[in-house]
């Protein structure tokens, strides 16, 4: 199953200046029935609003449902028994790689509003420079350190022992 967020739904108010004939082929019905509406002979449909200007010129307001996440990087999974498991996902500023993390499930108390906050601490953390503690089968890792962090410490090591130019070829190779 893939991670799905949840959808709020809002409305979008656009706001455009057309022409009644622009607006007549936009809306795909004659400039007659757009008249219709100017004058309150017709009524109008829900989602527009038309404020007649000069030389038939229109202001048209057009408003649109449209469906937004609910809240920016939580994801939750759909169980076969009902449950919900609820994930965190962030991009790493230093590997520039995106993180889903697993937070928990919703029958062990874990909530929308409870994921919200601990990304929100997660990403305090790595703005004030700090390493976010990774959370994998229930045992926190402080420090990660990746090969290149090791190559880093072995050749820092190895500079008291090789002159320049080795150093520069085992750094390279």
């Amino acid at each position: 199953m893939a991670l799905q967020q949840t959808k709020v739904k809002q409305i979008r108010v656009t706001k455009k200046t057309l022409h009644k004939n622009d607006l007549a082929i936009e809306l795909k019905i004659p400039v007659a029935t757009i008249n219709e509406y100017i004058l309150g002979d017709k009524e109008m449909p829900r989602y527009i609003k038309i404020i007649p200007d000069k030389n038939g010129i229109v202001n048209v307001e057009y408003s649109t449902e449209v469906e937004v996440p609910k809240y920016e990087g939580i994801y939750f999974n759909e169980l076969r028994n009902g449950d919900k498991t609820f994930y965190i996902v962030y991009k790493d500023l230093q590997t520039n790689k995106k993180i889903d993390l697993k937070i928990g499930k919703e029958s062990q108390g874990i909530t929308e509003k409870y994921c919200v906050n601990e990304r929100r601490k997660i990403l305090e953390m790595m703005r004030l420079g700090e390493n976010p503690t990774k959370i994998k089968s229930k045992r926190v890792f402080k420090n990660i350190i990746s090969l290149d962090m090791a190559a880093e410490q072995y050749h820092e090591d190895r500079k008291l022992y090789m002159t320049k130019t080795n150093l520069k070829d085992a750094i390279s190779l």
